[in-house]
């Protein structure tokens, strides 16, 4: 029994020691105007939160929020990250903000990153999600709303046996003075969570055409 709880605190220490190790490079926002006469702005945390209040270039606020493990937990087989923004022009312009992480546990074989995007625009935007191997791109191209959005995209990633990094990206086009405001998370999750999923939206399909 002594044994047994030994092996059990050995275990859970080892756990403990490599998820630290694994996340020892920070996570860094980069936030540009695309103006060459605008220093961007970089920060970095290894708290799992990054934030941003401020104004650069044409854009009179910026409020961007990053969040990562370990605020988002991490796992062995699913991994996240979240960016919250709200962005005011005084004019036209664009606004290009990254946040990055690295140090995620490797991807096992049959996972997906998947994107998921919502908010409201005066103008236009896109956003990129990346992790390992695998891309969404939401929307395919351009995007222009007035009224709020919701868009959700999936990609392949393929296993990756050696830690990963994870990146969100987002581009907001005003041309004129407009407000553009958005939650952007990306997440990488369990392969079965995926199957799930799926076995779900295929039974509800089948449901409904057998109603019909």
């Amino acid at each position: 029994m002594k044994k047994t709880l030994m092996l059990v605190v050995f275990s859970m220490l080892v756990v403990l020691a490599v998820g630290q190790s694994a996340f020892a490079t920070p996570m860094i926002m980069t936030i540009s105007d695309n103006d060459i006469t605008t220093t961007d702005i970089t920060l970095s945390s290894s708290t799992g939160f990054i934030n941003y209040t401020g104004s650069i270039g044409v854009w009179s606020f910026v409020v961007s929020t990053g969040l990562s493990y370990p605020v988002i937990p991490s796992t062995p087989t699913s991994a996240g990250m979240d960016l919250n923004v709200v962005a005011v022009s005084s004019k036209a312009g664009q606004l290009n903000i990254t946040l990055s992480d690295s140090g995620f546990t490797p991807i096992p074989a049959g996972a997906s990153v998947v994107g998921k995007v919502g908010g409201t625009t005066n103008g236009s935007v896109g956003f990129t999600v990346s992790a390992g191997a695998g891309t969404v791109i939401l929307p395919p191209s351009g995007f222009t709303s007035s009224s709020p959005f919701s868009l959700t995209g999936f990609a392949a990633t393929g296993p990756m046996p050696a830690p990963y990094s994870m990146a969100l990206t987002a581009q907001i086009n005003h041309s004129t003075a407009a407000v553009s405001s958005f939650d952007l998370e990306g997440t990488v999750p369990e392969p079965t969570s995926l199957i799930l999923l799926g076995t779900g939206l295929v039974g509800l399909a089948l449901r409904r055409r057998a109603v019909r």
